[in-house]
C-alpha cells in the first residue's frame, strides 16, 4: 500500500494519508481514521452501504437520502420495493436518519459546512451526478471528503465525466479505489471516487 507522509493539511490522521484503498469498506474505515462523525449517503437503495458506514465509523450520525421512486438505476418497481427494506435494515441504528426525497431538494435542508463526508450513489447519469455533486459539496466542511460509487466506464454511466469535470474546474485531486474483483459482495467490486474539499 502506498502512503504519503503527513504534510500538516486537514484531512489526514496520525501522520498518514492512505492512498490506493481497495474498496468502499476500506473507504469507510478511512473515514473512521479521520475521525469523521457526520455524513450523508445519497442513494441508499436497501441500505447496505449505510450499514457498512455505520458499522465501521464509531458514533457516526448518518443522513440516508434517497427518493426510492426513481425509474433510473434498478428501475422504479425495485426502487419503491427497496424503501421498506432500507427502513428495516437501518432501524437498528440509532444515529441513522432516513430522509426520503429528491437528493438535490433534501440538500437544501442541510446547513452548509456541517458534514464530514458525503457519499454519492444515486442516479448515475452525468446530469444527476453533476447535480448531486453541486448540491452536496457545500454541505461538507473544508477538509472533508466527497465520494461516490461506480467510477468506471459503461454506456449508461456518466459518473467519470461529471466527477472529473467538477474536479478539473476546482483543481481537485480525484482518488479512486481499485477494482476489487475478489470481493464476495458484487456491489463492492466497482471503483469508487473521492476527493478532499479544500
Amino acid at each position: 500500500m502506498l502512503i504519503k507522509v503527513w504534510n500538516g493539511e486537514v484531512g489526514t490522521s496520525n501522520g498518514i494519508d492512505k492512498m490506493n484503498l481497495k474498496n468502499r469498506t476500506e473507504l469507510a474505515k478511512h473515514f473512521a481514521e479521520l475521525g469523521f462523525r457526520k455524513g450523508a449517503e445519497v442513494g441508499v437503495f436497501q441500505g447496505y452501504y449505510s450499514m457498512v458506514l455505520l458499522d465501521n465509523i464509531p458514533n457516526l450520525n448518518l443522513l440516508c437520502v434517497d427518493s426510492w421512486t426513481s425509474a433510473t438505476g434498478w428501475g422504479q418497481r425495485r426502487n419503491v420495493a427497496a424503501y421498506p427494506v432500507a427502513k428495516k435494515n437501518l432501524s437498528r441504528y440509532y444515529h441513522a436518519t432516513i430522509l426520503k426525497g429528491d437528493s438535490t431538494n433534501v440538500a437544501k435542508l442541510i446547513t452548509d459546512d456541517t458534514l464530514d463526508f458525503v457519499y454519492i450513489d444515486a442516479d448515475h447519469s452525468y446530469e444527476a451526478v453533476k447535480a448531486d455533486i453541486n448540491a452536496w459539496v457545500p454541505k461538507v466542511k473544508n477538509g472533508g471528503i466527497i465520494a461516490g460509487h461506480d467510477y468506471f466506464t459503461h454506456r449508461t454511466l456518466g459518473v467519470i465525466e461529471a466527477v472529473d469535470e467538477f474536479a478539473k474546474e476546482l483543481n481537485l485531486d480525484v482518488k479512486t479505489t481499485e477494482w476489487d474483483h475478489e470481493n464476495s459482495v458484487s456491489d463492492d467490486k466497482q471503483p469508487n471516487w473521492y476527493f478532499t474539499k479544500i
